[in-house]
């Protein structure tokens, strides 16, 4: 059976959009690594529950992807049940990474309103929804409510790439609860900044990369959300690797800022040993009025190393 020549450029297209994103991903990381060894690698920066949330952001990411590579270059090599199973695997692959991400976010957030339970309790119910929505359509559109492709040839897993109009709807409703999650962190991190104050470079780190962070997932969400409900039946889900690559990956640059003795503590460049305790810092700067107490524009602040674990 022949397709459209319409259709065979869309199948070529699909595959170029999901080969780029992995591209950007493993770039990303080398050009990185030089960082994470010297801001989370022992012996001198002890893993502690934030650096190992930062270690599963990073690495199951670049490990849970060569499944995917392979059948992505492997010519027709999987029978339509192999397919099935692998876009099955892709699914809730993309469920795990965005999880991933939504809680480094909230933890974020928790440590900057000072380890507030109740805003924690009510992020990780957003959270938890998400993860029962995006479960339940993984598990309806891996099935019934995709699109069978013939075989035309073309490189990779060809059988399950089309998503049909209805499981377009319901993979939106999934993404429009991280667009949401996405929205209400970023409220959040500009309301507690105009407490505190933006002349504190903590501060000033966390709304700068944080809004960097909102703009490209917000626009790269929404384009994710227009797709699957006005692209064609093979383009539908072209745009959802570059969400799950953008995101991993922003997150983590994000983190590696944060541990950056360049703009948290200049003077200590050497003896970075302890995760900064971010909600007690704020938190004492939030109760100062105006002058605060060793801080100048050029050295930054005088932050203290606790000696139990922190936030971040």
């Amino acid at each position: 059976m022949s397709l459209p020549v319409v259709e065979i450029r869309h199948l070529y297209l699909n595959y170029a959009l999901n080969i780029i994103p992995l591209a950007i991903l493993y770039y990303d990381y080398a050009l990185t690594l030089s960082r994470e060894v010297e801001f989370f690698w022992p012996p001198y920066n002890p893993i502690g529950w934030v650096s190992f949330l930062f270690f599963l952001n990073r690495y199951v990411p670049i490990f849970g992807h060569i499944p995917i590579v392979l059948v992505l270059v492997l010519k027709n090599s999987l029978d339509k049940h192999s397919c099935q199973r692998m876009r099955r695997y892709k699914g809730y692959f993309e469920i795990v990474l965005q999880s991933f991400v939504a809680i480094l976010c909230a933890m974020r957030v928790y440590a900057l309103y000072n380890k507030n339970y109740y805003l924690l309790g009510g992020l990780v119910a957003l959270i938890s929804a998400s993860i029962i929505v995006g479960c339940i359509v993984v598990a309806i559109e891996s099935g019934d409510l995709a699109i069978q492709v013939p075989d035309t040839g073309i490189y990779g897993c060809n059988f399950y790439l089309g998503l049909s109009d209805e499981g377009g709807r319901f993979l939106s409703i999934a993404w429009g609860g991280v667009l949401a999650f996405d929205i209400i962190v970023f409220v959040l991190t500009l309301y507690k900044a105009t407490k505190v104050g933006y002349n504190v470079p903590l501060i000033q780190v966390l709304v700068r990369d944080g809004s960097l962070y909102f703009l490209v997932l917000f626009s790269v969400n929404l384009a994710n959300m227009l797709t699957l409900q006005l692209a064609s039946t093979l383009l539908k889900n072209s745009a959802i690797p570059f969400a799950n690559v953008l995101s991993t990956t922003l997150v983590s640059r994000m983190m590696l800022c944060l541990r950056s003795d360049n703009i948290l503590h200049p003077s200590h460049r050497t003896v970075w040993t302890a995760d900064i305790d971010v909600s007690s810092t704020l938190s004492k700067l939030s109760r100062l009025p105006t002058a605060i107490p060793g801080y100048s524009a050029e050295e930054g602040i005088e932050l203290e190393y606790p000696s139990g674990r922190a936030v971040y």
